[in-house]
């Protein structure tokens, strides 16, 4: 097609007219042979290979489940449980004999991946549990929810000697999350006395071991896989909020194909429900693409090379050499435009040009928030501490202490956790000043053990404040900083009183003590208000207290602070609090 002497013609329209003439037949054939060829070949594959797969599938359910089985073996089968178990039904050292029983359980836990709870029914009915899903081990999670009661539970599983597996069921809900397990049971055996009725294991498995074995490799948004028992109830699926209902294929919509197969000897049926369509029109589409791409590239090619001016040609490769420069991680200069380019040529290097610009703000804007998140990822780790881990220690401590008869060492653990698991659980929960007085007193009793008793501590809590709602831990840190700096070093007897007023319907709070007083810059810092501008003036701790009570008081706080060097240090802290507000 000539190009005359008026106005040029579109290179969009220009490429359009060439590319539907001369391939339009061709591209058309080429797609209807390839769309029903490979139709034809994924209807005869898709089936086979679901079988197979679900087939493999099985034999992983099998060896999984079977490998807990095993573990679960070690328990009803194992001398030292069913000594303790006959302790525990003769109700003899009872305390000892449970946890020497959870020592033994959590390191059972703790050795293979998604167990989530061991429990133990002895034959008078005591549970004996070590369980994740509760901030404390020795609950159980599951139990309450379950759908057999206790009695019913242990007389299903002591009545054989056999496995009992439980299909999934909702167990509790902990972090926010709700939990689903399924149980393998089995009665506890004396093989000296095969008859005598000791007690019964559960085992109790996360519902994502069996939704990670059902998953499929490759599966679209559409497709999905689950597990029913005998019932025909679902026990594992993507979609955790069907589980416990029954699956029926009947309601099913036309366009998918269900496969399943069934496990003999667990019961349970996997099924793969796959959109057929949806899987014939991403092959379809993609035999277009490549069909078009390939076709095309070809001829476009050949068009430019006849069609297209050298200018052209020059205009493109200018572009196409700066994309690569920014793909190598250099942003090259911006291009001119001359009189002579097409409309489009134009346009592609205007917003080239403008893309170049906004990569040199989004480059720039990128390494600072790199810089933010590296910053706030190390503050999110320093901050990181596994409850759990912390209990169980301090747990473990605490009976060293006690079979070393080191009785005051033990009080001293056992405040130190009371204090963890108060300050752990729930840090931003609304509590009255009685409780934070009470937990204040075990602080204060721990400081004093480990400093012994180079302090004395007087706490006065007027009783019309004490039920009035504050937000937890937000004295603690002046407290601390009084004992741990304001008491270093000190010579003679220290003393810090803690006086809690009504001060025109506000809680006032005084922190006082004869320390060695404070750098007269951080007081002038704190009274002023200068901490809020610059977070290094003062130590981390401080600021975060002082940030932290703020953050919660909207700004309605008062902080003052008077303080000579050795005389020791009086922090008045005053805020509004919710006095009808329920706790």
């Amino acid at each position: 097609m000539k190009r005359g002497t008026g106005k040029k013609l579109g290179l969009r329209l220009e490429l359009l007219v060439y590319f539907g003439i001369l391939t339009s037949v061709q591209v058309l054939v080429l797609l209807a042979y390839s769309a029903i060829h490979v139709s034809t070949i994924l209807q005869r594959n898709t089936s086979q290979l679901t079988e197979i797969n679900l087939a493999q599938t099985a034999a992983n359910l099998d060896l999984r489940t079977q490998s807990y089985k095993d573990l679960i073996y070690q328990i009803w089968t194992g001398d030292d449980f069913v000594a303790w178990l006959d302790a525990i039904n003769a109700d003899t050292n009872v305390s000892v004999v449970t946890n020497q029983m959870r020592r033994q359980m959590r390191t059972i836990l703790n050795s293979k991946e998604y167990i989530r709870s061991i429990t133990i029914i002895s034959a008078n009915g005591k549970v004996i549990t070590y369980d994740t899903l509760t901030p404390a081990t020795y609950e159980n999670s599951w139990l309450g929810n379950f759908s057999l009661s206790q009695d019913e539970l242990y007389s299903l599983v002591s009545q054989d000697n056999v496995m009992h597996l439980f299909p999934t069921e909702y167990a509790t809900t902990f972090t926010n999350e709700d939990q689903y397990l399924f149980h393998i049971g089995h009665r506890i055996i004396d093989w000296k006395k095969l008859d005598k009725q000791c007690g019964i294991v559960i085992l109790s498995l996360d519902e994502r071991l069996l939704s990670d074995i059902i998953e499929l490799e490759s599966i679209s948004e559409e497709d999905y896989a689950l597990l029913t028992g005998k019932d025909g109830k679902i026990i594992s699926a993507q979609d955790k909020s069907t589980i416990g209902s029954v699956f029926r294929q009947e309601e099913i919509p036309s366009a998918y194909s269900v496969y399943s197969y069934t496990h003999d000897d667990l019961g349970w049926t996997i099924f793969q429900v796959k959109n057929e369509t949806q899987n014939k029109k991403v092959i379809t589409q993609n035999i277009l693409i490549s069909g078009s791409i390939s076709l095309g590239s070809l001829l476009i090619t050949l068009l430019f090379i006849w069609n297209i001016s050298g200018q052209l040609t020059h205009s493109i490769r200018a572009v196409v050499q700066g994309m690569r420069r920014i793909r190598t991680g250099s942003l090259p200069e911006p291009l001119n435009t001359t009189k002579d380019m097409s409309p489009e040529i134009v346009s592609i290097v205007s917003q080239y040009n403008r893309t170049i610009d906004r990569l040199e703000q989004a480059i720039q804007k990128e390494k600072e928030e790199t810089a933010s998140r590296q910053q706030a990822e190390i503050r999110m780790l320093e901050a990181r501490i596994n409850p759990h881990f912390i209990y169980n220690t301090l747990d473990t401590v605490n009976w060293m202490a006690i079979d070393k008869e080191e009785y005051d060492m033990s009080n001293a653990i056992s405040s130190l956790a009371t204090i963890l698991r108060y300050a752990i659980s729930n840090s931003n929960k609304i509590v009255t000043v009685r409780d934070e007085v009470d937990w204040l007193k075990r602080y204060i009793y721990l400081q004093q053990y480990r400093m012994k008793n180079q302090f004395v501590c007087n706490i006065d809590a007027a009783e019309n404040v004490m039920d009035w709602p504050v937000h937890k831990l937000l004295i603690q840190p002046f407290v601390e900083n009084a004992i741990i700096h304001g008491f270093e070093n000190a010579e003679g007897v220290s003393v810090l009183d803690v006086i809690m007023r009504n001060v025109n319907n506000k809680l006032s709070v005084v922190i006082r003590d004869n320390g060695k007083g404070l750098d007269e810059n951080l007081t002038r810092v704190i009274n002023s208000g200068l901490w809020k501008q610059d977070r290094g003036v003062l130590g981390i701790g401080i600021y975060n207290a002082l940030m932290r009570l703020h953050m919660y008081c909207d700004g309605q706080e008062t902080v003052y602070v008077t303080s000579a060097p050795g005389k020791g240090t009086e922090i008045t802290v005053v805020f509004p609090v919710e006095t009808k507000k329920s706790v």
